[in-house]
């Protein structure tokens, strides 16, 4: 049986008036509450009241039991004294002579297998009934007004207060959850949820732990993570970070629909592929940077630079980084190109304008740029012609 915990609130009052015939009994109420703490409501409980005579443990003058229904909020309303009586007589004026207590016992399931909750000496309220015995009113009531001596209970919003001193306390929810039901499923369309955390940014799911967190997606058959975005002017990604810090992403970026790999932090190193097999594009594959290969070690295995220039020294078409093509003499082309900062690079260079008997070869070079010569072997001459070059950063 799941162990209920009541008592959890006890507010007793009684009313008398000089004018009104004093009632036989007297109102308890109680919370209840189960082991966890969570209210127990619209369920049926049973109680058993006992009168005991001098102690705690002293013979009971008068035993009688209630079988009430809890509310939406887990409060039950006894009235003392006009419950089944099981054995005595419900006799207070008489108790004035020596301590009563009341000792409280409960089934949760609203039969008669009772669990006892706490004795507590009764005081002030229930001996009121001993007024029956006066026969002179000698009572001074100052402001000779009966109501003010009544304590109302009331509720507001999840308050419940007892007026003249009686405190509030705070009700937890109703039975109303967040939560949405339909069929199996389960729904929350609103707020936030955290998994072992105490808060979640709005509309997010955060799960936490001190040593590891981890989501797992299973399935028998096809399981997905589903990311979609509402249009071209929002983002779709996955986002990794250290030390609370967004660093890297990957994903659809704002009004692109190419996936980016992104870095969003200048700590990070790089980004390793560490594959057995081969990675594989059928499109183009644009890099802002080098490309090594590690067995070779840090040679940029992408040119640095390339151009094809014409015998008139213009230049058909470039990279931004060769900045001028001179043509310094018959057959000689002095080129020029940016952000070397050394001569040591590897020039590959091609004939690819003028007659059969052309030879383009590299003369001088700075970190400034290098020289091109033309040479017809067949005159054994310098011979105006077109070239290309390509040049890799070593």
């Amino acid at each position: 049986m799941k162990k209920i915990a009541a008592l959890a609130l006890i507010l007793s009052t009684m009313v008398l008036t000089g004018f009104a015939e004093i009632p036989n009994y007297f109102n308890y109420q109680a919370v209840v509450r189960n082991s966890s703490g969570e209210i127990v409501s619209n369920a049926d409980v049973s109680f058993r009241i006992s009168i005991l005579q001098n102690s705690e443990s002293g013979s009971a003058v008068y035993v009688e039991t209630h079988t009430v229904q809890t509310n939406e909020f887990g409060l039950v309303n006894l009235k003392i004294g006009d419950g089944t009586v099981v054995s005595g007589s419900f006799n207070p004026e008489n108790w004035g002579a020596n301590s009563h207590f009341i000792k409280i016992e409960m089934d949760a399931t609203g039969g008669s297998s009772y669990t006892e909750f706490g004795t507590s000496q009764l005081v002030a309220v229930p001996y009121a009934f001993h007024a029956k015995t006066v026969e002179n009113d000698e009572v001074d009531d100052a402001d000779a007004d009966p109501e003010n001596e009544i304590q109302s209970l009331s509720l507001n919003g999840s308050n419940l207060t007892l007026t003249n001193g009686g405190g509030t306390v705070t009700l937890p929810s109703p039975s109303e959850s967040p939560w949405l039901t339909s069929g199996a499923d389960i729904y929350f369309n609103s707020g936030k949820v955290g998994i072992g955390a105490i808060n979640a940014y709005p509309h997010q799911f955060l799960i936490y732990d001190e040593l590891q967190s981890r989501a797992i997606i299973k399935s028998d058959g096809t399981a997905s993570l589903d990311i979609s975005r509402g249009s071209l002017s929002y983002s779709s990604y996955l986002m990794f970070g250290s030390d609370g810090i967004r660093k890297f992403f990957t994903g659809l970026p704002t009004n692109s629909t190419k996936y980016r790999i992104s870095s969003s932090s200048t700590s990070l190193s790089g980004i390793e592929i560490d594959l057995d097999g081969n990675v594989e594009t059928t499109g183009e594959l644009e890099i802002d940077g080098e490309l090594n290969v590690k067995s070779y070690g840090t040679a940029n295995m992408l040119p640095y630079a390339y151009a094809c220039i014409l015998s008139s020294q213009n230049m058909l078409s470039r990279t931004p980084n060769v900045t001028s093509s001179v043509r310094i003499g018959t057959g000689q082309y002095k080129i020029s190109v940016k952000d070397l900062e050394t001569d040591a690079y590897i020039i590959v260079v091609t004939v690819n304008e003028g007659v059969a008997y052309l030879h383009a070869t590299v003369t001088s070079r700075t970190s400034e740029g290098f020289t091109v010569a033309i040479w017809d072997t067949k005159s054994d001459a310098y011979h105006d012609g077109g070239f290309s070059f390509v040049l890799y950063k070593i």
